[in-house]
């Protein structure tokens, strides 16, 4: 056969920017083999076949493994064949709306921690904020008294969301009823993140509105206390408490010190 047209295996792996091990294995898969091989064992490619390396290359990047390739090869003139790449596509889809969702995770995660960082602590300030539907979730109060003891609660409310097909958003927050912090209670009923579709009703919304704020640091002692003084504060200035309270997490799986102190923003609606 003609050997001046066709490529050596070094000549075919510069073309192809890969290596001569990544054609052999591909040629020992049965994925790509040599257009013709010399009685002294030289492999030699056309360089058409670079077309079918790069369909290879794609279909890996995309997540198929070199086993689905090979079998799909042999129906690449049919629709069968058609329709695994389709199938690639909307894997890709997928794979593509689930880095988006992480993307905003993260960047929401660090604007909490960089507001939990520069924020005055034990200090009212005021935001004004729209009307947000959150996904609510019934918690042992007792149990969430303590650190250790509510990470149970947190770790069964994540797995209700990824069970019920829920995207979940932080920050994951906990509502102290506005009956209980009237009374300078602190009793936490229920943990919430923001909703963004799913299978379940147990949505409701935050109110539209004025709303007072505080960022506390420090045990679960002292988070009762701060809230006891904001509340009171809030009462001496003769505004009236129209919300529950939402209590944010800020974080705290990085902010979280060794002591066992850690962060929350305290939201109640005023009128």
């Amino acid at each position: 056969m003609e050997t001046k047209k066709l490529l050596k295996v070094g000549e075919f792996a510069r073309l192809c920017h890969t290596t001569k091990e990544t054609l052999l294995h591909y040629d020992r898969k049965g994925l790509l083999q040599p257009r013709y091989i010399a009685e002294n064992g030289y492999r030699f490619y056309s360089a058409e076949q670079f077309f079918d390396f790069d369909m290879i290359s794609l279909l890996k990047e995309t997540g198929s493994s070199l086993d689905e390739i090979r079998e799909n090869q042999d129906n690449c003139s049919t629709l069968e064949y058609i329709n695994f790449i389709k199938k690639r596509v909307e894997m890709l889809y997928a794979e593509h709306r689930k880095i988006i969702h992480r993307m905003h995770m993260l960047t929401d995660l660090a604007t909490i921690a960089e507001q939990a960082l520069t924020v005055e602590f034990d200090r009212i300030f005021f935001e004004e904020r729209d009307t947000e539907s959150i996904r609510y979730y019934p918690v042992n109060s007792e149990k969430m008294l303590t650190r250790e003891d509510s990470v149970e609660c947190y770790s069964s409310c994540l797995m209700y969301d990824l069970d019920h097909g829920n995207t979940i958003y932080p920050p994951i927050g906990m509502i102290i009823p506005k009956e209980y912090a009237e009374s300078r209670e602190f009793k936490i009923t229920h943990l919430f993140s923001k909703a963004s579709g799913g299978n379940d009703m147990t949505v409701k919304e935050i109110k539209k509105g004025r709303y007072a704020c505080l960022l506390h640091k420090g045990d679960m002692q002292s988070h009762k206390a701060a809230l006891q003084r904001m509340v009171i504060s809030i009462v001496d200035q003769k505004n009236t408490i129209d919300s529950d309270i939402y209590v944010y997490d800020q974080m705290n799986c990085v902010l979280m010190d060794k002591n066992g102190s850690y962060t929350a923003k305290y939201e109640m609606k005023i009128i």
